[in-house]
């Protein structure tokens, strides 16, 4: 009966919820120079909640306690600016999304039997994009507090001729990112998984009416995919090398976030803010804002204090001064506020 009850509530949850975001415009996609058809820009599909138990662990914190640490870290972070033309924002409705909806809207995925995000490279990588891949899998283990594992390489030779193309101004191989959502990745989901994240150096596109995305995740049914393609040249220069590591590492903790039922952040600025192009996403910053880094501590366990310190170690590891700095300052108050 429990059981019973739960999924008819679950899926009148969804229904509603999907119907509100219809009416908003609600977001699901991040991506970059969208084509207008006869004056409007197309619905994204938008991100929902997922059926499963907080994770079992010991010492959570409450709402309370939680509030109140990033409270104290909102003194370091900045609040969302009006958005520019052509902006994420300008074009799309968003509602946003406080803690106190956060908790009250979503069932958490995260279990004592789902306990690993798995990334699933997807086609040939150069040396750098792969130093990058591996890079992003430990940089998401210190950000979530979970463990990641990379999986064996998967080929692309055999996609179908009806989810590719050469985008018609640019010239360029696309793969339909719905595609690889639904027909290569739901079916490798294993039990243990958080979600699965196909990782790609070919560039991706929705589907009509959009030019191309940066990534996209189903919250249903635990998968996401990234494309490196549009980052820079990860075989590069050490800045080139890090200014394309620090996108991946944007996006990939982004669709996570969205698979672990955070919608888009409006109010501050945050790696949770929606995206519409590259020079966009440079202007947000890699930090979850106090808001999402709440949700973030709730839904994993994650100890603030230790956490701020392994992203201390990666940051200082990889030259990203802008990224150390901010942790250093966070990290201080974090430990202060945990006395």
């Amino acid at each position: 009966m429990p059981n019973t009850f739960f999924k008819i509530n679950f899926n009148v949850f969804l229904l509603l919820f999907l119907l509100y975001n219809c009416c908003r415009g609600g977001a699901g996609r991040e991506v970059s120079n969208i084509k207008k058809q006869n004056g409007s820009v197309p619905v994204p599909e938008v991100f929902v909640a997922m059926e499963g138990n907080r994770k079992v662990t010991e010492n959570l914190m409450t709402p309370e306690e939680i509030e109140k640490i990033v409270k104290s870290l909102e003194i370091i972070n900045e609040k969302m600016e009006p958005p520019r033309p052509g902006d994420w924002l300008w074009v799309h409705s968003e509602p946003g999304q406080s803690f106190t909806e956060y908790r009250s809207s979503h069932q958490f995925l995260l279990n004592s039997r789902r306990r690993i995000i798995y990334i699933q490279p997807l086609g040939s990588f150069t040396e750098g994009q792969k130093k990058i891949m591996e890079r992003t899998a430990d940089f998401m283990e210190r950000f979530f507090g979970i463990e990641v594992k990379i999986k064996k390489a998967l080929s692309l030779e055999n996609i179908p001729s009806s989810a590719k193309r050469v985008h018609p101004e640019w010239g360029d191989k696309q793969i339909n990112s719905g595609y690889i959502l639904n027909k290569i990745l739901i079916p490798l989901v294993s039990d243990d998984a958080v979600g699965l994240l196909g990782f790609t150096a070919t560039d991706l596109w929705p589907g009509e009416g959009w030019n191309f995305v940066f990534g996209e995740a189903s919250l249903s049914d635990r998968v996401g995919v990234w494309s490196i393609y549009r980052k820079g040249n990860a075989d590069g220069s050490p800045a080139e090398f890090r200014l394309v590591l620090r996108r991946t590492l944007q996006t990939a903790v982004h669709e996570m976030g969205h698979m672990l039922g955070m919608l888009h952040c409006k109010k501050w600025k945050c790696v949770m803010n929606g995206s519409n192009s590259l020079e966009e996403s440079d202007r947000r910053p890699l930090s979850l804002c106090p808001e999402c880094l709440a949700k973030v501590l709730w839904v994993t366990g994650t100890n603030p204090v230790a956490r701020f310190e392994k992203l201390r170690e990666f940051y200082k590891n990889e030259g990203m001064e802008k990224e150390l700095n901010y942790v250093k300052k966070a990290l201080e108050i974090v430990s202060e506020n945990r006395k």
